[in-house]
């Protein structure tokens, strides 16, 4: 698992680097998209690996929906092609959805390995 702010970058120009040769060597991308927006960055890498045909994992559990006619998120992470969307809403609680990302890894990485 990479998170962008441990990558120890001193640039933007380091940052881009470092982030595009992670998604490169991904086998699956799962990313959070709490808050009222999802971040720019998120988007982006969401955006980059579903271009590059990597399976995308996108988890929420910020219960704040979006302006974004009748998706919880933005469609375009909310229905993109290649992605899986996992959210939970208060009382589920985390355990429900910590399963369900589980299970989503689990196939999108024997997907993977099928394909290959």
């Amino acid at each position: 698992m990479l998170l962008p702010q441990e990558f120890g970058a001193t640039t933007a120009a380091q940052a881009w680097d470092l982030c595009i040769s992670n998604l490169e060597k991904a086998d699956v991308v799962v990313a959070c998209a709490n808050g009222a927006d999802v971040d720019s960055g998120t988007a982006f890498e969401c955006g980059y690996a579903c271009a590059k045909e990597k399976p995308v994992i996108v988890w929420r559990d910020d219960w704040r929906k979006a302006d974004d006619l009748d998706a919880p998120i933005n469609c375009m992470l909310y229905k993109g092609e290649g992605m899986k969307y996992v959210s939970y809403v208060p009382p589920e609680g985390g355990d429900v959805m910590l399963g369900a990302l589980a299970k989503l890894i689990h196939l999108a990485i024997l997907e993977t390995r099928e394909s290959i």
